[in-house]
């Protein structure tokens, strides 16, 4: 099973970011490449959270993650559309990042 395990890794290519996509929001908490571009809501919870944390500092990460989603709810589409349009930059970023890749060579 481990070494099943290894031949798949070392098949899967390094999503390390390199000096061609240096770009931290491209990239999860420990530096890697995505495997999937942040949506709308993600671009809007990445700003909204932080002040909802500071409104209410005694509430735990499912009611912290249900108030940001609540604001969500009730804004209008019009005000999503920057999130919209910044989801839609970031995945074309991510799909170039992902693109200059080196592709693993299969045996």
């Amino acid at each position: 099973v481990a070494k099943a395990l290894s031949d798949r890794a070392s098949q899967s290519p390094d999503r390390s970011p390199s000096a061609s996509s240096p770009d931290p929001s491209l990239c999860d908490r420990r530096g890697h490449l995505l495997k999937a571009p942040r949506n709308s809501f993600h671009m809007f919870s990445m700003e909204a959270r932080p002040r909802v944390v500071s409104k209410h500092p005694e509430a735990n990460s499912t009611e912290v993650n249900r108030l940001v989603f609540s604001k969500w709810e009730k804004i209008s589409d019009k005000d999503k559309e920057p999130y919209v349009s910044k989801a839609q930059k970031h995945k074309k970023k991510l799909e170039a990042a992902l693109a200059a890749l080196p592709r693993p060579a299969h045996a």
